[in-house]
C-alpha cells in the first residue's frame, strides 16, 4: 500500500486560475504536494504542448528526433491516439520507415521515375527494384486500389508502395489523394507491413498541385484514417519533405488540427499517473493500489472531482479477450492451448510491467488481458509475438516430420520430365504449402523471383514462363506425376486439347480409327490404382521380370453409363458375356482401338457419340483361351495360373484378364465416328 498525495483542482478553479494569470500559484501548491521539483511541472500534457516548446527543450523533441539520418530535421509534430505524425524536413530517399511512398506519376506509358522523389528512391533502392517493376509491366499487371509495392532493395526500408497519382481523374484532387493515401495506411495495417510509413509531398512536383492544398489533403487523409482506426498498427506517420519552405506548409496545418487541444486539467495529470507514464517532475514508481487525496476549495468540488475521477478511470480500463479480435484465426486456438507453462510465465512478467493482467486458458484456447488501454494494445503486441513464435515453432516441427517422410516437390517446363527442386527451395515450398495449401509464395532464383501458386499448381519465373507443379510423399502409394493436384480418392480431369496428354492419347486412337474427338478425361482413382500397381508389382515378382508385364495401351468399348462404373469402382466380370465370351468369362480388352469402337461394344447415344476407354492391363503370361473359360487354366506342370488369355498365341488382337484389378481405366474418350 502506498500514499501517493496528488493536487485535483476543478476545472472552474483552473480556469480561473488561468484567467487571472495565477498559474504560478497552482503550479507552486502542486510542487508542495507532489514534491515535484520548480518548474518542471508542465502547464499541459507534453504532447499537447506547443510544437515549438516541445521540440525545443526537454527529452520529447530529442526522443522523436533520435533516428532521423543525414540532414533531416524534425519540424513539427502531433500524437494522435496511438499514433505519431511527424513532419520531417529531409530526403525520403535516405529516411528509415517500414514503408516509403512513391509518388509514381504513371505505371504504363512511360517511366516510373519523372518525379524527383521518384527518380531518387529508385536510384539507391537499386536495380532489383526496376526489374521488378519491369516484370510487373511485362506482365500488364494493374495496381491494386492505385497502389503499386515491391520490395525496397538498397533502402532502409522493407517495401515500397509506389502510388499512382494518376489513378483516378475525377477533377477533385483532395477526394482523389485522400483515397490513395487512406489506401496505403490500410495496406500498411492489412498486409502487417509493419508500424511506420512515410510519405512525400505527393503530388507537388511533376503535377504541380498546390502546396497548401496538399498539406491539407495529406494531414485531413492521415488524420481520418487514425480517428477511424483508433489501434491500428501504423504507429508512427511521416511526412518527409524535401524543400524546408514547403515543411512549413504542413507544421501549419498540423497546428490547425482540431485535436490540438491548449487546455489542460489536473485531472488528466493524476489519470497519466494512474496510467504509469513518466509525468514530468513526479519521482518514484505505480504501485497496484494507490490512495489519492483531493484538495479543492469546497466539499462540492471534491464530490465533483471525485464523479469525473471514477468516470475517467471506468474510460481507461478495459478488457480484450483473444477470441473476440478481429484477426482471431484458427491458428491462433493452437497456439494458445500449446503455450507452454514457461511461456506463460514469460507473459505474466510481461504483464506486471505493464499494469495489466493477463490470464491464458489454454483449454478455452482463449486468453484475456485487462488494465488501461493503452497498456493492454502495448500487452496485446507481446501477445502476438508469442503467438507467432509459437506457431513458427509449431510449423517448423511439421515442416521437419513432411521432410523426415520424404516429401519431394518437382517441376515440369512444357510437358517435359519432372526435375526435383533443389533442397532449400524444397523446404521453403513446403512450409509455404504447410501455412496455406491453396495460397500462394514467392522466393528468389539464381535467374529471379519466381512465384507459385498451389491452388493451380502451377508457376511463373521472372521471364513469364510458366511451369507445371508437383508435391510427392515418396512414403505414400505413388500415382503418376501428371495427375492433378490435389490428389483425391477419385477425380475425373479434362483435358485440353493443346496439352500433350491429350495430343498422345489422340494419336493412339487415330492409328486405327478415323474419329472426331469430342474430349478426353484422365481417371484419377487412388484406390484402383493402388490395388493394380500391387497386383502389377506381385505378378513381375512372380515372373522374376520387370518388363513386359503390362500391355499399355488396350481399349474397351462400352456406354457412358457402364464406363462410369468401371471408372469409380473397377472392371467386373459380372459384365462379361453381355456382348461375347469368346475366350473366357473376363473382362476383354483389343489392341487396335477400331476393336472397340464397333457399335456393338461401343454403342453410340442419341448424338452418335460413343465412349472407350484407354486402358492399362497387366497381361503377364498367357495361354490360348477358351469359350466359357471361368478363369486361366495353370500353366503345365504346375499349379500357378496364367495372368491372361489371349485370342491368338503368334500375334494377339484381343486379351482377357480374370482378376478385377488386372485393369486401370486410364482415359475416358468421348468421340464419332466420321464417315
Amino acid at each position: 500500500m502506498s500514499d501517493i498525495q496528488l493536487v485535483v483542482m476543478h476545472w472552474l478553479h483552473v480556469r480561473q486560475l488561468y484567467a487571472d494569470n495565477n498559474w504560478k500559484s497552482l503550479q507552486e501548491e502542486l510542487r508542495k504536494k507532489t514534491r515535484a521539483l520548480p518548474g518542471l511541472l508542465p502547464g499541459k500534457p507534453a504532447k499537447n504542448r506547443n510544437l515549438a516548446t516541445a521540440l525545443g527543450a526537454g527529452d520529447d523533441g530529442k526522443a522523436l528526433s533520435a533516428d532521423l539520418r543525414g540532414n533531416a530535421v524534425l519540424k513539427g509534430y502531433l500524437v494522435l491516439k496511438n499514433t505519431t505524425i511527424r513532419v520531417i524536413s529531409g530526403d525520403l530517399s535516405e529516411h528509415r520507415a517500414d514503408v516509403l511512398v512513391n509518388s509514381a506519376y504513371r505505371f504504363t506509358g512511360g517511366p516510373l521515375d519523372k518525379g524527383m522523389v521518384s527518380r531518387a528512391l529508385l536510384m539507391r533502392a537499386g536495380q532489383s527494384i526496376a526489374n521488378e517493376i519491369r516484370a510487373k509491366i511485362a506482365k500488364d499487371e494493374h495496381p491494386d486500389n492505385g497502389i503499386w509495392e515491391t520490395k525496397a532493395g538498397n533502402l532502409e526500408a522493407d517495401f515500397i508502395f509506389h502510388i499512382n497519382t494518376r489513378h483516378t481523374e475525377t477533377g477533385s484532387a483532395e477526394v482523389d489523394f485522400e483515397n490513395l493515401i487512406v489506401s496505403c495506411l490500410q495496406r500498411c495495417h492489412n498486409q502487417e507491413r509493419g508500424s511506420s510509413i512515410a510519405f512525400p509531398a505527393i503530388a507537388t512536383g511533376v503535377l504541380k498541385r498546390s502546396k497548401k492544398i496538399m498539406a491539407k489533403t495529406i494531414l485531413e487523409a492521415v488524420e481520418k484514417y487514425i480517428q477511424h482506426n483508433p489501434r491500428t498498427r501504423v504507429r508512427v506517420v511521416d511526412l518527409v519533405i524535401y524543400e524546408e519552405e514547403m515543411s512549413k506548409e504542413f507544421v501549419s496545418f498540423l497546428k490547425k488540427s482540431p485535436t490540438w487541444d491548449k487546455r489542460f486539467k489536473p485531472v488528466k495529470y493524476l489519470v497519466d499517473k494512474l496510467k504509469g507514464k513518466k509525468v514530468p517532475g513526479a519521482d518514484g514508481n505505480v504501485e497496484d493500489t494507490l490512495r489519492v487525496k483531493i484538495y479543492a476549495g469546497s466539499l462540492k468540488e471534491v464530490e465533483q472531482c471525485e464523479m469525473e475521477l471514477d468516470y475517467r478511470l471506468e474510460e481507461l480500463i478495459t478488457t480484450e479477450m483473444w477470441s473476440k479480435k478481429a484477426t482471431y484465426e484458427k491458428r491462433d486456438k493452437k497456439c494458445i492451448s500449446g503455450l507452454t507453462k514457461e511461456q506463460i510465465s514469460i507473459l505474466e512478467r510481461e504483464a506486471d510491467k505493464l499494469n495489466v493482467r493477463v490470464e491464458v486458458n489454454r483449454a478455452a484456447k482463449d486468453l484475456k488481458i485487462q488494465g488501461v488501454a493503452d497498456h493492454v494494445a502495448a500487452m496485446s503486441d507481446h501477445v502476438a509475438a508469442m503467438l507467432a513464435d509459437v506457431y513458427d515453432e509449431f510449423m517448423k516441427k511439421e515442416l521437419d516430420k513432411h521432410l523426415a517422410k520424404g516429401i519431394e516437390w518437382k517441376y515440369s517446363e512444357n510437358g517435359g520430365e519432372w526435375i526435383k527442386f533443389d533442397g532449400d527451395t524444397n523446404k521453403l515450398l513446403e512450409e509455404e504449402y504447410c501455412k496455406d495449401s491453396i495460397g500462394s509464395c514467392s522466393y528468389l532464383s539464381c535467374d529471379g523471383r519466381v512465384t507459385v501458386d498451389f491452388a493451380k499448381w502451377e508457376g511463373v519465373d521472372i521471364d513469364g514462363d510458366e511451369f507445371l507443379l508437383t508435391r510427392v510423399d515418396v512414403n505414400q502409394p505413388k500415382v503418376p506425376l501428371s495427375w492433378a493436384h490435389p490428389v483425391e480418392e477419385f477425380r475425373l480431369v479434362s483435358l485440353k486439347p493443346s496439352d500433350s496428354e491429350y495430343k498422345t492419347v489422340e494419336m493412339e486412337l487415330r492409328k486405327t480409327v478415323k474419329a472426331e474427338i469430342k474430349e478426353i478425361k484422365r481417371v484419377q482413382n487412388m484406390n484402383l490404382y493402388e490395388h493394380y500397381i500391387l497386383l502389377r508389382d506381385q505378378t513381375s515378382k512372380k515372373l522374376k521380370r520387370s518388363r513386359d508385364v503390362e500391355t499399355v495401351p488396350l481399349w474397351h468399348g462400352t456406354d457412358e453409363v457402364t464406363a462410369m462404373k468401371i471408372v469409380e469402382g473397377k472392371f467386373d466380370r459380372g459384365y462379361s458375356g453381355k456382348n461375347a465370351s469368346v475366350y473366357g468369362q473376363g473382362c476383354y480388352f483389343a489392341k487396335n482401338a477400331s476393336y472397340s469402337a464397333k457399335s456393338i461394344y461401343s454403342a453410340p447415344n442419341t448424338d452418335d457419340e460413343k465412349i472407350i476407354l484407354q486402358c492399362r492391363v497387366i497381361t503377364g503370361d498367357w495361354c490360348r483361351g477358351e469359350q466359357n473359360m471361368p478363369a486361366a487354366p495353370c500353366k503345365p506342370n504346375s499349379n500357378i495360373q496364367f495372368d491372361s488369355v489371349v485370342n491368338d498365341m503368334n500375334d494377339p488382337t484381343i486379351f482377357a484378364v480374370f482378376h478385377d484389378a488386372a485393369a486401370y481405366p486410364e482415359y475416358i474418350i468421348k468421340f464419332k465416328i466420321l464417315k
